[in-house]
């Protein structure tokens, strides 16, 4: 069990997360994964590069649209913000060769 004395564990929120460039069901959970790990990781460029140019994410109230937008409000994070995603109750609400629209609760711990 890993050691999480000095997190700080947020409220758990939905949010939605849409329209991912062409993925096949089993790798939708994985690309899920890799957004979040990347995030984790400060690798803002690789995260944002995973939605399409038409990409959609709804995160803290506000709609992003597009791999830019969403890269800038990454890159607007405090450096000093630590990190950690458990993603729990995953389910994909449209799912079509060229669009992913997923819903799930997300746990972030920060420190």
């Amino acid at each position: 069990m890993p050691d999480l004395s000095g997190w700080r564990v947020m409220k758990g929120t939905s949010h939605r997360m849409a329209k991912f460039a062409e993925c096949g069901a089993a790798s939708l959970w994985t690309l899920i994964n890799r957004f979040f790990v990347a995030i984790d990781e400060r690798n803002y460029k690789e995260a944002a590069g995973l939605f399409a140019p038409d990409g959609i994410w709804h995160r803290q109230g506000k709609t992003l649209r597009g791999p830019n937008e969403i890269l800038g409000a990454l890159e607007g994070r405090p450096a000093h913000l630590l990190t950690r995603h458990l993603i729990t109750n995953f389910v994909p609400i449209v799912f079509r060769a060229d669009e992913a629209e997923t819903k799930a609760v997300y746990h972030r711990f920060c420190r």
